[in-house]
């Protein structure tokens, strides 16, 4: 992993309401989240959108929807259970409504009590990192460690890393790591990763845009427990009166993600254009969504058929963090950058 600039930023020691934390570098912080043990927990999460989009209708029962169009916008709530990768459980929570998703052994089950429908999947014959990744997929709200974990496994030269001031998150005491983008053409201003003190866990990933304000995106344990959930927390019996589905398992990756059922996603082999902070994800062979089936594995392209905003090339949609444009040849392209950087990318078929 290449970073470069690192530096201790000033208020890096404890003061008056900040953990007394021994300092570390911006090195060890970066080490430790790839050793940080995840195997037994459980807690609460709360994920807060922030991304200019317009608020989608609700009835009680979109905030726990498994659709990426809700993800994205407003604050959603979910409850998380660990138990060594083959037992996890993740509940998001909704005034009128629970969608599930439990992983126990081989296998899957996702059940969304707002329509009393299940969905299960077979993982045995999948290798562990394939199951895994279904698992992972099944579900849009992003939680802190995933986000984490991805952000630092992709660090370059061109993110500046930096020590922030100490901090408490979920009643635990957190280093605070910042990583500042040295491209001025993101979108993207800075993200800020609280790690565990203890655990090396990172318990709270916020996101801001280039004009500052409040996080554009966050997401965050707001409590945390790390004894061994109870065995019963991953068993899982059809309600009565539910709506059974045997779901499709795909043997390889679409480049969106898998996508557990009724999502549209792009045939031809995506890649990226560009690099660093500007880089931009690009498919090809991408086939309009039928927004009128109301599928539960809604995907970006629903999003972006709800409401982008129609551009010579097709639709684009524009937030405070990405813009991703579809075109009407059907080619996909999302990136961290503004609209009009994206045009450019699309027309050019070269990255900024």
């Amino acid at each position: 992993m290449a970073t470069a600039g690192i530096a201790i930023l000033p208020g890096v020691a404890s003061g008056a309401g900040h953990p007394g934390l021994p300092p570390r570098t911006p090195q060890a912080l970066l080490a430790a989240i790839a050793t940080a043990q995840t195997d037994v927990l459980s807690g609460t999460i709360v994920e807060t959108a922030r991304l200019g989009l317009p608020e989608l209708p609700s009835d009680g029962r979109t905030a726990s929807s498994l659709d990426l169009a809700s993800a994205l916008t407003g604050s959603h709530t979910l409850r998380i259970w660990i138990d060594g990768p083959t037992h996890q459980r993740i509940a998001v929570l909704g005034q009128l409504s629970e969608s599930d998703i439990i992983r126990s052994g081989p296998d899957l089950w996702i059940y969304r009590s707002a329509t009393n429908a299940v969905t299960h999947y077979e993982l045995g014959a999948l290798t562990p990192r394939m199951a895994a990744d279904q698992t992972q997929a099944a579900n849009p709200i992003l939680d802190p460690i995933t986000v984490a974990n991805q952000l630092v496994s992709g660090l370059d030269p061109s993110t500046q890393v930096s020590v922030d001031s100490t901090e408490w998150v979920a009643n635990r005491g957190v280093y605070q790591l910042v990583l500042t983008p040295r491209d001025s053409r993101t979108l993207i201003g800075r993200i800020t990763i609280a790690i565990d003190g203890t655990t090396n866990l990172p318990l709270r990933v916020e996101i801001f845009g280039r004009n500052g304000g409040a996080p554009a995106f966050e997401t965050g344990f707001t409590s945390i427990d790390f004894a061994a959930p109870s065995a019963a927390t991953f068993d899982f019996q059809t309600p009565a009166g539910a709506q059974l589905t045997e779901g499709h398992v795909p043997t390889h990756s679409s480049g969106l993600g898998a996508a557990p059922s009724g999502a549209s996603a792009p045939s031809g082999s995506p890649n990226f254009l560009g690099t660093g902070w500007t880089a931009v994800f690009a498919a090809t062979q991408v086939a309009m969504p039928n927004t009128t089936s109301g599928g539960p594995g809604a995907s970006l392209l629903d999003l972006v058929n709800r409401v982008a905003t129609s551009v010579p090339e097709g639709r684009i949609l524009s937030t405070s963090l990405f813009s991703a444009l579809l075109t009407s040849d059907g080619r996909l392209y999302v990136g961290a950058v503004s609209p009009a950087s994206l045009q450019q990318v699309a027309a050019s078929g070269r990255g900024l």
